[in-house]
């Protein structure tokens, strides 16, 4: 087993324009971390409910998630 692997920052990347989510990947990849990733809020929850990244990046404006309806 990679010990360095098990210390990698976990980040999650939410949106829905795919050539973002791959450049962006790409780069935090490059730069160690491991980078799970969403098209949108809902999938966003399901990745959420299996894993838990350090952080979360995402835009304030997803789509069917805005507001008080995301937590419904």
């Amino acid at each position: 087993m990679d010990v360095d692997a098990e210390f990698r920052r976990r980040i999650l990347l939410v949106d829905g324009e795919a050539k973002f989510i791959e450049r962006c990947s790409a780069a935090l990849c490059r730069r160690g971390y491991e980078v799970l990733t969403a098209r949108d809020g809902f999938e966003a929850l399901k990745v959420l409910r299996g894993a838990q990244p350090d952080l979360l990046i995402t835009k304030l404006d997803l789509q069917h998630m805005q507001g008080s309806n995301c937590c419904q």
